[in-house]
């Protein structure tokens, strides 16, 4: 597979026939963060409590409490891959798939967004912002890439247990193509 960036970085409110997408949308809309958002819109998969999810996702929006850096959108889907497909690795290469299966998911959501770090996506500097969140309005809603990230995570979380399902998930893991993933990613 070999991966093109867009050429800006998407704003406003994506549409999606995708459930899971549908529901990080609703989440975020209704006031969860980006990592809360995508990894309770996979709750019916995990089989977690959502006042579980809630918990273990609220450190990482705002690129992990507004540091700013890995999206919280994508840390929430890599998170719930976690449960759902490290099982499936043999033991003793269970850390190195896992790495490659998360640079892979990495990858798709970078070629929707141009990126995978929440201060590129929102167009700040490199710093840390005070941990206060932003409210809730029209003009944030409208100006953020938010809603965008959480619909392009979960679609690509799904994409991803597709390819684990029909078999054509390997492919994408090979050492040659992991080291075009990284390319791209170091893009």
């Amino acid at each position: 597979m070999n991966y093109t960036l867009p050429a800006t970085i998407p704003t406003g409110r994506p549409t999606t026939d995708s459930p899971h997408a549908l529901a990080a949308l609703t989440y975020f809309e209704n006031g969860c963060q980006c990592a809360q958002a995508t990894f309770c819109a996979f709750e019916d998969l995990t089989g977690l409590p959502h006042a579980t999810c809630m918990a273990l996702s609220s450190s990482f929006g705002g690129g992990v409490s507004r540091i700013r850096g890995g999206c919280g959108a994508l840390t929430g889907i890599l998170m719930a891959a976690g449960l759902l497909l490290y099982p499936t690795f043999p033991k003793e290469q269970a850390k190195d798939d896992q790495y490659r299966l998360t640079q892979y998911m990495a990858a798709l959501f970078k070629a929707r967004m141009r990126s995978i770090y929440c201060r590129d996506l929102l167009g700040l500097p490199h710093a840390v912002e005070p941990p206060v969140s932003s409210k809730r309005t029209a003009q944030y809603y409208a100006e953020r890439p938010c809603q965008y990230a959480v619909v392009a995570a979960a679609e690509t979380l799904e994409q991803v247990l597709r390819e684990a399902e029909n078999g054509s998930l390997s492919a994408h893991l090979t050492d040659e193509q992991c080291a075009i993933t990284t390319d791209f990613l170091n893009l």
